[in-house]
């Protein structure tokens, strides 16, 4: 099962702008699952360098890549809410330009308020997040 994120989104009369992000998710999703006693932080990124080739990391075998339940006892935690948490929602948030033919950072005005859900991303250095593309008829 993958989990569904959110962020829910308070917009201020000045301008100013509260996000939080939330994961629906539970315990044996992925995104509630940590590097393993012993596992490298590689095991966030999407492909493990096996020399001489790339192996999706979900295919390593576990002597090498593990993934396990959050090492917080007696919590449950969602490592992507961790790291959008720390890294902030104006940073961490990206928005396509395609007339400019690139992105840039999220202002409070691409902001939708209330609870929407989210995508997020690895980039293989940063989880980034935006709000899907909404589909026309």
């Amino acid at each position: 099962m993958t989990a569904e994120h959110y962020a829910d989104a308070d917009i201020l009369a000045d301008g100013y702008a509260s996000v939080r992000f939330v994961c629906a998710g539970r315990d044996e999703d992925g995104c509630r699952q940590w590097c393993a006693e012993g596992c490298e932080e590689s095991c966030l990124a999407r492909d493990i360098v096996l020399w001489p080739n790339r192996v999706p990391a979900d295919r390593v075998p576990d002597d090498i890549h593990q993934w396990a339940p959050d090492p917080k006892i007696g919590q449950s935690s969602c490592r992507e809410m961790t790291w959008l948490d720390a890294v902030g929602w104006q940073d961490s948030g990206w928005v396509d330009e395609p007339d400019v033919g690139g992105e840039r950072e999220m202002e409070a005005t691409d902001l939708r308020p209330g609870r929407h859900r989210i995508e997020i991303e690895w980039t293989g250095d940063d989880y980034i997040w935006r709000y899907p593309a909404e589909v026309t008829a």
